[in-house]
């Protein structure tokens, strides 16, 4: 089990008031999972265009394809929530987090690294396929780091607040 030092609030000679670590723990907070749900909501945002685009290039069922993105984010982050509250407890907060948030850093990468092999690059022997596995693959990466940062967010949150202030 980990030892959380609880009284990373107090002065400790450094006049720094009690309040403004209260709202920079709150505002830094509510950072973590910013970043991630606008991340989450990108296949939606460009759904036509990777309908017309890559999906329609391999499958006329595009919309089947199409929510596999959803899927696949959708099962590994419920799996990956079961995992990473002990994940937590084992390796640390601070070393989960930076886990979590180099994976929706990478899912979020791949899946924008997808759409731009196959439309720019044009690279031999790679696929509108390919690039679809290459998006998916994306998306699993991007679900075993998102749901597992309000874990997290949760865990700092009962941390620094733990006295109700």
């Amino acid at each position: 089990m980990v030892d959380y030092n609880y009284n990373l609030l107090e002065d400790n000679n450094k006049n720094v008031s009690k309040k403004s670590y209260v709202f920079t723990i709150l505002f830094t907070t509510c950072l973590l999972t910013l970043g991630s749900y606008y991340c989450f909501d990108m296949p939606s945002v460009l759904q036509s265009d990777l309908e017309d685009l890559i999906i329609s290039k391999f499958s006329s069922d595009v919309s089947h394809y199409y929510n596999l993105f959803y899927l696949v984010y959708a099962y590994t982050n419920m799996l990956m929530c079961l995992f990473s509250g002990m994940l937590v407890d084992r390796w640390g907060l601070y070393r989960s987090l930076v886990l979590f948030l180099c994976f929706c850093f990478f899912g979020s990468l791949l899946f924008g690294l997808g759409p731009w092999l196959y439309l720019d690059m044009n690279i031999d022997g790679l696929s509108a396929y390919g690039c679809y596995i290459i998006m998916l693959f994306g998306r699993f990466f991007f679900g075993l780091g998102n749901g597992s940062l309000t874990i997290c967010q949760n865990a700092i949150i009962a941390m620094y607040f733990k006295d109700g202030n």
